[in-house]
């Protein structure tokens, strides 16, 4: 008899759970180890049926059952304290990608209270919340016992992520994962804007494959999160079905073709190309179609075996090729090394070989912001050899073009409008590495500032003055580095027609450019505008001139040591005219050369430096273009640059 009651006490523990008392509203609970579960294998019993079956107790934080394409019920008992009782409770469900789920409340008389339907692909649905998660209001009107039933039905991961939780934790919750939602997704958009500019200017075709990569891996990222089908496809159920693995197998298949760019790997890897990479392009092609036609459990599988082995694969072309272009291809192997680990944790939570909510949450998101962000270094560090290669070739060139453009000067000039564009394409090198200047330490920081949240929310220690402090760091930096993108838009506009604008706004339009590169030179300077003077010209050219006389004022003080580095800029004008005056203390201008800085090809820079025809264009551009007037003077201890132009 003794062993019969123990054998009872038993069983009684493994198919029953304790009820669940709510007796306090400050945090969540997590109901993983206070749920019963029953497998309904062919699918197909009713409620009715399943309230009289035996349930199993689940011991686990969050039940995850792997991919599954059975049945599942859930069953909750919980009851309220007095004072829990005038809140509002609700059944959270923290994962998006759960195709059915129906939930039943009956209370101690076992009368059914509620009955609701959610699901991504449950078209009747209606949710009490518009969210990416799926929450389901819960009845409070007794202190009596309720009983819940779920059932869950879907295709993919039966990986059930659920709490009960009142409005206030709720909503702290909800704002701090659209804060780090936010800042993952402005990350990407950052990415995507800066190289989308690159490639505007370039034309090449790398830019926009890891473009078109990110866009795609950004969309994908929205179907996991539950955000596409929120505020993107909405209504499509081809959409909702068919979202996630869709962009699984376009984000590998775009990743290959911008990699074996990248990688030139049919050049330095032929044999790993052509038996490696290009089989998982072409397995990647076939998904995207397979994707289209086929079911969502007919592909996933392969689409997450796709999703871990492409990384495995590049992160090892990029170590075979690392030897031959170490400093773009080492960010390559060391992105793809941490997005490996990333998608490998996913991957084996995902298919609940490993527990851990956080782990199947941010592992991967986390990894592919920070792979996103050196793919991105990487091109920048292609950028910079394919810059010295152009501005190498361009200085042979301009060698070769010496004599025509003599012989072109003797006749009239003629060619004047060639060498201003000549000039224009010259300093484009220049001016990227005042993008690279001007956005490398934005980029920092939103790193720093997204791994400091991420380890303060981990250590548990995250305030709300962390997140608002955070949040406007992010929202100063972004607009701080879409302000630089207008900046360098502008100057590089190729309309030539004339204008009337305020002088000063030009000045302060080029000197948005140039700043950081003379701060980086410990120039100060000081600006004197007047803002009431409007000129009428083409605005680009007067940009030019200025962006001229101020690098050869930089260059000036630099060669000659100057310590106190200053450049003073002032803006005058009488009933007829304007006047610019662009004085500095870089030692001043030789008196046996005066009359030459304006000769062609005339320059006192090292070999290399200077191209000697930059004041001979910025005279001719303000003189013959402008009708006005560019002038030299000697100061004390520097000089001084006078620009002089009609009114408008």
């Amino acid at each position: 008899m003794k062993h019969i009651f123990i054998l009872l006490f038993l069983t009684a523990f493994l198919f029953s759970n304790d009820v669940l008392t709510i007796n306090q509203n400050e945090t969540a609970y997590e109901l993983g180890q206070s749920i019963d579960y029953y497998v309904d294998e062919k699918g197909n019993q009713t409620l009715e049926d399943i309230r009289s079956e035996k349930f199993i107790s689940h011991h686990e934080p969050i039940p995850n059952f792997g991919f599954s394409t059975q049945t599942y019920w859930f069953k909750l008992q919980y009851n309220y304290v007095e004072l829990m009782k005038s809140k509002e409770w609700w059944l959270n469900i923290d994962y998006a990608l759960l195709d059915f789920v129906d939930i039943y409340v009956f209370d101690e008389k076992e009368n059914l209270l509620i009955h609701k339907e959610s699901g991504d692909l449950n078209s009747e649905a209606k949710r009490d919340v518009e969210q990416n998660k799926l929450l389901f209001s819960l009845p409070t009107e007794s202190l009596g016992t309720y009983t819940l039933y779920m059932k869950v039905k879907t295709t993919g991961s039966m990986f059930v992520p659920m709490q009960i939780i009142s409005s206030k934790p709720l909503l702290e919750t909800t704002h701090l994962n659209q804060t780090l939602t936010g800042m993952y997704y402005g990350i990407l958009f950052i990415l995507i804007l800066y190289n989308s500019v690159i490639y505007i200017y370039t034309r090449e075709k790398i830019y926009i494959l890891y473009v078109s990569f990110v866009i795609s891996y950004a969309l994908w990222q929205l179907s996991f999160d539950g955000l596409g089908m929120l505020y993107l496809w909405q209504d499509s159920q081809w959409m909702k079905e068919k979202s996630t693995v869709l962009f699984i197998y376009s984000s590998t298949f775009l990743l290959m073709l911008f990699s074996q760019t990248l990688l030139k790997a049919k050049t330095n890897i032929p044999r790993y190309n052509k038996y490696v990479l290009q089989p998982l392009r072409y397995i990647s092609a076939v998904g995207i179609l397979a994707s289209i036609v086929l079911p969502y459990n007919n592909t996933i599988i392969l689409g997450a075996v796709l999703a871990t082995g492409v990384p495995a694969a590049l992160f090892i072309a990029g170590l075979m090729v690392i030897k031959k272009d170490y400093y773009s291809i080492r960010l390559f192997v060391l992105g793809w090394g941490i997005f490996l680990i990333g998608t490998i944790l996913f991957t084996l939570s995902k298919f609940n070989l490993m527990s851990g909510y956080i782990i199947m949450k941010y592992a991967q998101q986390i990894a592919s912001v920070i792979d996103m962000i050196l793919l991105s270094g990487a091109l920048a560090e292609r950028f910079k050899r394919l810059q010295d290669e152009y501005t190498y070739k361009l200085k042979n060139h301009n060698k070769n073009l010496q004599n025509a453009v003599t012989d072109a000067l003797k006749l009239e000039r003629k060619k004047d409008k060639i060498l201003i564009e000549q000039s224009r394409l010259a300093s484009i090198g220049e001016m990227i590495e005042q993008i690279a200047h001007q956005w490398r330490q934005p980029l920092n920081d939103l790193g720093l500032l997204n791994q400091n949240l991420y380890f303060k929310q981990q250590l548990g220690t995250l305030e709300d003055d962390d997140f608002i402090k955070t949040h406007n760091s992010i929202d100063s930096t972004i607009k701080y580095m879409s302000d630089t993108i207008d900046d360098f838009r502008n100057y590089y506009k190729s309309d030539k027609e004339e204008e009337t604008y305020q002088l000063s706004s030009a000045i302060e339009s080029i000197l948005s450019i140039v700043r950081p590169t003379l701060e980086h030179s410990g120039i100060q300077v000081t600006l004197k505008l007047d803002y009431e003077v409007n000129v009428r010209n083409v605005k680009n050219e007067l940009q030019q001139v200025l962006l001229i006389i101020l690098n050869n004022a930089k260059d000036a003080m630099i060669i000659n040591a100057i310590e106190d580095k200053k450049i003073t800029i002032e803006v005058t004008a009488d009933e007829k005219n304007a006047y610019i005056h662009i004085g500095d203390n870089g030692g001043g201008v030789p008196e046996d050369i005066k009359a030459k800085i304006y000769d062609p090809y005339f320059t006192t820079k090292f070999t290399g430096q200077g191209t000697g025809i930059g004041l001979y264009m910025s005279k001719i551009i303000i003189e013959k273009n402008m009708h006005g007037y560019l002038s030299l003077k000697n100061l004390d201890d520097g000089a001084c640059f006078s620009v002089k132009l009609p009114l408008a």
